[in-house]
């Protein structure tokens, strides 16, 4: 009977309150999109390569996925839901790759080729599902 109550009360409050956080209606609020993209590195045998054991980009694998949106909003490409223009996608993916390599001049590699891939899941037909897209790769000088 409590939850009942509780609900009530917040249908009544979100109708009363309007357009306010939490009770909003936009999509940044409200809706949540239908991909998820996760981005790895790989080297030239397809074995995963672990971010913190050989770049420091401040401790923090995540900021791929942050240059992949800032680069693509910085040059206008469309992004999301598999969209990305292939030509786009490698164009990025090596401006992702410049900046990992950056300083990363004295680490020792235990690789020859390093990969950046973008994986799109997305549901479909009630069942999550998944591209895999190489980005760009590059040969890494020892």
């Amino acid at each position: 009977m409590k939850k009942y109550f509780l609900f009530g009360a917040y249908l009544i409050l979100s109708l009363v309150i309007g357009e306010f956080h939490p009770f909003s209606r936009l999509p940044m609020y409200n809706s949540f999109p239908n991909y998820a993209y996760i981005f790895y590195l790989s080297d030239e045998n397809e074995r995963l390569i672990p971010y913190l054991k050989y770049f420091d980009y401040s401790k923090n694998a995540s900021y791929i996925a942050f240059f992949f949106y800032s680069i693509c909003t910085q040059h206008n490409y469309p992004y999301g839901t598999d969209q990305e223009d292939p030509d786009h996608l490698e164009k990025t993916g090596k401006e992702i790759m410049d900046i990992i390599l950056k300083n990363e001049d004295t680490t020792p590699f235990d690789f020859d080729t390093l990969k950046l891939y973008r994986k799109n899941y997305y549901i479909h037909n009630n069942q999550i599902r998944y591209t895999d897209y190489l980005m760009y790769e590059k040969a890494i000088s020892r």
